[in-house]
């Protein structure tokens, strides 16, 4: 329990301004930080240790980015658009690579280095 608590102060903050970052308003992205360490504490429960647990929480963020945003965007091109943001975020400020975002996202490589380069243009 406490090195569950330890990795929520720790990385609340970042996952946080990783989803304002990529333009959720406080409350969604307050309640997808909620959703992300709801299911990391899942990740531990089910055997899965503290093992890449800066990955497993941005993937969790990601997923649950992308899922709201299914949701509520209507026009293709906005997800496009935000899709490309995704990436460029992840890998430009967040610090991954493309290997790591292409994991992450259960995208191909080529798509991932495609919505980087897309970002790049904007």
């Amino acid at each position: 329990m406490e090195a569950f608590e330890e990795v929520v102060k720790d990385h609340s903050p970042k996952i946080y301004y990783f989803l304002r970052r990529m333009g959720l308003a406080h409350e969604a992205a307050d309640e997808i930080v909620q959703d992300v360490f709801i299911l990391f504490w899942r990740d531990l429960k089910n055997g899965h240790g503290l093992e890449g647990v800066h990955f497993r929480l941005y993937q969790h963020a990601a997923k649950k980015l992308l899922s709201s945003l299914n949701k509520t965007a209507n026009i293709p091109l906005q997800v496009s658009a935000i899709k490309d943001k995704l990436v460029f975020v992840l890998k430009q400020q967040e610090d991954f690579d493309f290997d790591d975002i292409s994991e992450m996202l259960n995208w191909t490589i080529s798509d991932v280095r495609n919505s980087f380069k897309s970002a790049l243009k904007i």
